[in-house]
């Protein structure tokens, strides 16, 4: 998930970005780039897809469920990276691991909410 390969893309889009003159023709949006990885927060190991944005949630291929990123450790090529979601976040967060074969190491993302039909007062 979260690669040298998106973080060269991210500085090359920018540099892009920076350098063109705002006269430029729009060019087509690239084809964007999906994800697979192993996460396991403790209920066992689920395969997760996600984009470029090491912040997007993570989307378990199975079932549909989204796990929110909020803080990343990971070891990529030799390198540590260690990155918090910008502006913090409230509330409980769940330690888990993380492997795509590149990058591996920890992930917390918020936990999750249990909704309940029986507390609400129907009126």
């Amino acid at each position: 998930m979260l690669s040298f390969r998106r973080i060269a893309g991210l500085i090359a889009v920018l540099a892009l970005v920076v350098a063109a003159p705002a006269s430029a023709k729009p060019k087509p949006k690239p084809k964007s780039t999906v994800y697979t990885a192993e996460l396991d927060c403790g209920s066992g190991t689920v395969t997760v897809v996600s984009g470029a944005d090491m912040f997007a949630p993570l989307v378990e291929r199975r079932t549909g469920r989204r796990y929110y990123p909020v803080y990343w450790s990971v070891k990529v090529h030799g390198h540590v990276i260690k990155q918090t979601k910008r502006g913090g976040w409230h509330g409980h967060s769940i330690k888990c691991s993380y492997d795509d074969g590149s990058a591996a190491g920890t992930v917390r993302v918020l936990a999750f909410k249990r909704h309940s039909h029986h507390a609400r007062k129907h009126g």
